[in-house]
């Protein structure tokens, strides 16, 4: 019995001495102490505390009010790293048709079968880039497009694009990106695939739209289409 009497007394001067420490890292104001669940965090009190709550019990509170301080930050879970977003629109760009230009004319090229919209036409385009004032001459654009499907007055062409930024001579190392997709009368979307210059591995996507009459007598004979690059 005297070694049990003993061993209490020991018990209470180590809480005690315990209970010493932890009260000397509060305030007075907030002097007692709550931890959580696990043991290795806690708060300082005004008054009793709360019970604990988040995963596992990871948060000490106190009754009745929030806690005013934090003595030791409670384990995070190892956060989930965000998904890479793309840089938004690189810009919006404008490659020009002008059905006058032998380069822009199916009709002129001696393609195989070549001259139309009918399965397996090819035709070669070679025309200025735009940028979006549809004014200023950014560069130039060659496209290669193999008519696959044509229906209710929509053509459907496999499109292999090289967007030349430069007003230079095409020749050398140049700023340009390469796309490959569909090319047709309506909205869609065309993969980039690389680039060379500063573009150079860039990845991501062209929005194709619909074309804007450029012509002087609004007849179609000058078409500008939007393209809208957002890279990865």
């Amino acid at each position: 019995m005297k070694g049990a009497s003993l061993l209490a007394v020991g018990a209470v001067v180590i809480l005690a001495s315990f209970l010493s420490a932890a009260n000397a890292d509060c305030t007075p104001a907030a002097p007692n102490p709550c931890y959580n669940a696990p043991g290795n965090a806690s708060i300082c009190c005004p008054g009793a505390c709360g019970p604990s709550t988040g995963e596992g019990g990871v948060t000490a509170t106190c009754a009745g009010t929030p806690p005013p301080a934090t003595l030791t930050p409670a384990p995070t879970t190892n956060a989930t790293t965000p998904a890479p977003t793309t840089s938004g629109p690189l810009g919006t760009v404008y490659i020009v048709f002008d059905f006058s230009n032998p380069e822009t004319n199916c009709a002129d090229q001696a393609a195989a079968p070549g001259g139309g919209f009918a399965f397996g036409d090819i035709c070669l385009y070679k025309g200025p880039i735009l940028a979006s004032d549809l004014k200023t001459v950014v560069g130039t654009y060659v496209e290669s497009d193999t008519t696959f499907f044509a229906a209710d007055g929509v053509d459907y062409l496999t499109a292999s694009t090289t967007f030349y930024f430069t007003t230079e001579e095409i020749k050398g190392p140049v700023d340009a990106i390469n796309t490959l997709g569909t090319a047709a009368t309506v909205v869609t979307e065309i993969a980039i695939v690389g680039g060379t210059g500063k573009y150079r591995g860039v990845d991501g996507y062209v929005v194709s739209g619909l074309g804007v009459d450029l012509s002087p007598a609004a007849d179609g004979s000058i078409l500008a289409f939007p393209k809208e690059f957002h890279l990865f």
